[in-house]
């Protein structure tokens, strides 16, 4: 009744047969020196991300000052704050008004905080300046808005005629 000569083997066609040490550390080390190099791909596209998102941000808020300056018949202002880190838009002040005067006299839509990283510099006539101004027959100033993260470098053009603003991806020199 016992069951003599019955064994179990190891070898041969064995469906049990699974995976040494050495091949589950050889198979582990092959992925982690894959991620390892993959990682700084992912950074970097993770930061083109990040500043396309900030461009077209920005070129929205432009559309939306020349929108709102037609619209409501009033000179309108985008304005860049740099200590903020974020852009504006906001009634444009009327000679003589100071900064408390705009704020009070309308509405201010205020765009949201861009990474601190994020490099932006807006020249209006070949000059530093912190405002694009829209006017009510569509018109506004001439402005072009760099905005760099990394090696991603993007450029918000205004054009004066049509106050519209155009979005093109680029290179740093310009």
């Amino acid at each position: 009744m016992g069951r003599r000569g019955t064994t179990i083997s190891r070898t041969g066609n064995n469906p049990w047969r699974g995976f040494t040490l050495i091949e589950v550390v050889v198979v582990a080390a092959v992925i982690t020196v894959l991620l390892v190099a993959s990682v700084p791909a992912f950074q970097q596209t993770f930061q083109s991300l990040r500043a396309e998102q900030a461009a077209f941000e920005v070129t929205q808020l432009l559309r939306v000052g020349r929108e709102r300056a037609v619209a409501e018949g009033r000179p309108m202002a985008w304005v860049w704050d740099g200590a903020a880190h974020r852009a504006r838009v906001e009634p444009a002040p009327s000679d003589g008004a100071g900064a408390e005067d705009t704020a009070a006299s309308g509405q201010i839509i205020t765009g949201a905080r861009l990474s601190p990283q994020l490099a932006v510099t807006l020249l209006r006539e070949q000059e530093l300046a912190d405002r694009v101004t829209f006017f009510p027959d569509g018109t506004s100033d001439r402005a072009a808005i760099s905005l760099s993260l990394g090696a991603s470098v993007y450029h918000v053009d205004v054009d004066a005629a049509t106050g519209q603003p155009a979005l093109s991806a680029g290179t740093a020199a310009r």
